[in-house]
């Protein structure tokens, strides 16, 4: 379901589908807002919440906050997306404080858009590394504008820096990662199947995470170390254990 919950931008984009709905007003007051939460309470069948606009990230921390509260509260809604251009049109409005808010609501997901090679610059990384590093998966997505980027080698470029900003990364934020596979048991307690270094995030991309080798060196047990990174996640992320 797309939920709009702004009518600003940090730009106006031409391709914009909802270009005669920005600006209009001065903001969307948070009374209609919450009428249509309740209109995804009542509809059980909404379970992908896109959060749009406008920007989103243009309504102040507190707006924000007790929006994704009062959707994240809602049982049926299983996954909650916000759309956004601001780390490249506004990168500086995201903060830390804004961050430390957004983790209260995991999962949550970002999707954003780059358009051209020139627009991922160091603040734009900077934002970036501020929402991986709280654990948010981000998405982006470009559009082919004639004259902009409708051009092989612009387009080539584009691409390999997103995928360098990838890379840079997970090397800052993601070192000796691995995959923890997990299954509740009939008491709704999470039990470790499976510990799965990832390839890619070693130094070497070819190699798996060194993190098992360390924790063998400074003398630990690897699967007590994987239980207390899980115990951690779920307190940080407030994921949902059912007992």
């Amino acid at each position: 379901m797309l939920f709009l919950v702004s009518s600003k931008c940090g730009m106006y984009c031409r391709f914009c589908t909802r270009k005669r709905k920005v600006g209009r007003i001065d903001e969307i007051p948070m009374k209609d807002i919450m009428r249509a939460v309740d209109y995804i309470k009542e509809h059980k069948e909404v379970r992908d919440v896109l959060i749009s606009g406008g920007d989103p990230f243009m309504r102040s921390n507190r707006d924000l906050d007790e929006i994704l509260g009062a959707v994240r509260s809602i049982e049926h809604v299983e996954i909650i997306r916000i759309g956004t251009r601001i780390p490249v049109t506004l990168p500086s409005r995201i903060t830390p404080k804004l961050v430390d808010m957004l983790k209260k609501y995991h999962p949550l997901y970002i999707n954003i858009h780059f358009e051209h090679p020139r627009e991922i610059d160091e603040e734009c990384s900077r934002a970036l590394a501020l929402f991986a590093d709280a654990g948010i998966p981000l998405g982006s997505q470009s559009v082919l504008l004639r004259g902009l980027n409708d051009d092989p080698v612009i387009l080539k470029e584009l691409f390999q820096k997103d995928e360098n900003l990838e890379k840079k990364i997970k090397k800052d934020c993601c070192k000796g990662l691995c995959r923890i596979d997990i299954r509740l048991d009939d008491n709704g307690s999470p039990n470790v199947l499976d510990v799965n270094p990832l390839l890619g995030l070693a130094p070497d991309p070819k190699e798996n995470s060194r993190f098992p080798r360390a924790c063998y060196v400074a003398g630990m047990e690897y699967r007590d170390i994987i239980g207390r990174i899980l115990f951690l996640a779920i307190e940080r992320y407030k994921i949902k254990v059912r007992v």
